[in-house]
């Protein structure tokens, strides 16, 4: 599907967004992805390749997911925080 093109069609738009809550997106290439206001809760992101933090970071939530390097969504943001705040 041609990046943008669900904004022709709202309604369509919103039934993707909840069909991918809670899919499996295991080992799915999301390079070039367009995820901005993606509902990912409980997606399995396990192996995705291609992804980025701005992606991941764009998505409306992803709460209970599991991130590309396997850990929960919960423990991801933790320990992103403590790679950051070490940085610092």
């Amino acid at each position: 599907m041609a990046k943008g093109s669900t904004k022709q069609f709202p309604a369509l738009a919103a039934t993707i967004q909840r069909l991918i809550s809670f899919c499996q997106l295991f080992k799915a290439d999301l390079s070039d992805a367009d995820l901005s206001d993606a509902d990912l809760r409980g997606a399995d992101l396990s192996e995705a390749n291609g992804v980025t933090n701005e992606q991941l970071s764009a998505a409306k939530s992803l709460e209970g997911a599991t991130m590309p390097n396997g850990q929960k969504y919960e423990d991801w943001v933790k320990s992103r925080g403590q790679e950051n705040s070490g940085s610092q």
